[in-house]
Order: C-alpha cells, then structure tokens, then sequence
C-alpha cells in the first residue's frame, strides 16, 4: 500500500488519438511533470507546464499522494455499507465509486472497463492504472455525487459504530467524506471540461 497516485484530469480524445499502445507511456511521462505544477488556489486542481493543455493535475489534500488514503476510504465503505439499511444512498455511493474505478472486485458489483477500452487491453486483465474513468461515466459520477452529498449526514451513526478509527487513514466521518468530496470535486471539473480521469502510479 505505499504506492504513490497522481490524479489527472485529461481530455480523452488527445489520449485515445495516440495509439493504444502508446497510451500508458504518454499518462505516465505526463504524470512525471507533476513536480513542475501549480496549484490553483482555492481548488484540488494544478496547472501542468506551459503548452500541456490535454491535462490538468489533481491534489487530494492529507494524502501526500499516497493511493493507500483512497483504498481505506473504500475500505470505510464495506464496512459502512454492510449495516447502512438505506438501500438508494447505498446503491448511489456504489456507483459513484464504481464509475471512478474504486471498487475493484468489491459487492460483485460490474467491473469499471474504462481503463481497458483506453489502453486497449482485455477487459479481464486489469489496465495498469490505479482509476479510470471516462468523461461519459464522470458525467454520470458528478450527478451522484449532487445528489449523494447532501445526505452524508445519514452515514455517521454507521460509520461511526462500523468503520471509524481515529488515527488512521479516513479513520473520522469528517475525514472520510473530506476525501470523498473532493473525488466530488473531480467529477465536477471532469464534466465542465468533457474530460476523463485517470490516475497512474
């Protein structure tokens, strides 16, 4: 788990234009330049170099980009969901997390093939990317997640009795929907732009 994820915005038709077996070269040397970003003050965004205009960086704050934050907040997730009995919530947070390809084999749940179809790979053999998702499914994630965000609320009593640990990684409600909103705010930028999101060790 101490695997590094840089999250990117990109647009998918520069990337899909390249081909397939170029693609995974061109996401990882683009995730390289990411010691020369920006931060956009007041978002999770960072601009790319001068002239990089088919992505843009996204930073998860208390992360320290570290993908083992995303994989305990899913891990959060089986737990709270196990005894969540509000069957709609639960469906709408399974989604959205499906859509960003964060489930991996969990709940049974149809297996995220974006990453596949954009490297070309079999759809059984998972694509070496950490997240996938394409800017159809990130429209999709970002109308969850309006409607999912307003009723978080309704998870404490669970996540707390279930899931919670302080000290550890999206071990507080308040942590684990801080990271969980700002996957929201990913969605949202992905969609104002038509983009997709990937993210790559």
């Amino acid at each position: 788990m101490g695997t590094d994820i840089t999250v990117m915005l990109v647009d998918w038709g520069r990337v899909t234009a390249v081909p397939a077996a170029e693609r995974l070269s061109l996401l990882n040397d683009a995730a390289l330049d990411d010691i020369d970003w920006l931060p956009v003050p007041g978002t999770g965004l960072l601009l790319p170099p001068q002239g990089a205009d088919w992505r843009i960086g996204f930073d998860f704050r208390g992360t320290m980009s570290l993908y083992k934050a995303h994989f305990w907040a899913v891990e959060r997730w089986d737990k709270v969901r196990r005894y969540f009995p509000g069957w709609p919530l639960r469906a709408a947070l399974d989604d959205f997390m499906g859509r960003l390809d964060l489930l991996y084999d969990f709940y049974g749940l149809p297996e995220n093939t974006d990453g596949a179809r954009l490297l070309g790979t079999d759809p059984e053999a998972p694509p070496d990317l950490l997240t996938a998702c394409s800017p159809d499914s990130a429209v999709v994630a970002a109308g969850l997640w309006r409607r999912v965000s307003p009723r978080l609320e309704e998870l404490r009593p669970c996540f707390d009795r279930h899931a919670a640990e302080p000290g550890r990684w999206s071990g507080t409600f308040e942590e684990w929907t801080d990271l969980l909103s700002q996957w929201g705010e990913a969605t949202a930028e992905a969609q104002r732009r038509a983009w997709g999101i990937i993210g790559v060790r």
